[in-house]
């Protein structure tokens, strides 16, 4: 006839293998594909994530600002500098805003947005990036790298 072990030492026993058990799944989450590693994947899917969202945030409201222009600046469409409650993607109009929303907004130096105001005030108002591009000196380049955030409001 066997002994049954004594309770102590069958605690002890199921102890060791919880944290036996506990030390094994901290490895697997710390592999590849899964966990810290995979973080960073879940990083990137969720800015690539935000950033269509946001893509498709300007989409809609240049349509809104073709199709209802009025309604576009009641939105404060392409004004961050302004209050609003309307998400616009992030929409820069290159015919309302300051020269400190071009540098903070865009990553334009500030000479090139003082250039971009000055112009802005000799003309009225810009039609277009060719316009802006002919009657500052920002390079055609920066204006194309801008180009899906820029509205140009009448």
């Amino acid at each position: 006839m066997s002994q049954n072990p004594p309770p102590a030492l069958l605690a002890r026993l199921v102890l060791r293998a919880r944290a036996w058990v506990h030390a094994v799944a901290a490895r697997v989450d710390e592999s590849p594909g899964s966990g810290a590693a995979s973080t960073g994947t879940e990083q990137n899917r969720d800015a690539a994530h935000t950033a269509a969202e946001k893509a498709g945030r300007r989409k809609e409201a240049r349509q809104l600002l073709a199709k209802n222009p009025a309604a576009a600046r009641e939105l404060r469409i392409g004004r961050p500098d302004l209050p609003r409650a309307y998400d616009d993607g992030g929409l820069v109009d290159i015919n309302g805003v300051s020269a400190d929303v071009l540098v903070h907004e865009l990553g334009w130096s500030a000479v090139e947005a003082v250039d971009v105001i000055e112009a802005r005030e000799r003309l009225g108002r810009f039609d277009g990036p060719n316009e802006l591009i002919s009657l500052t000196g920002i390079p055609p380049a920066r204006v194309d790298a801008a180009s899906d955030r820029l509205v140009y409001s009448a």
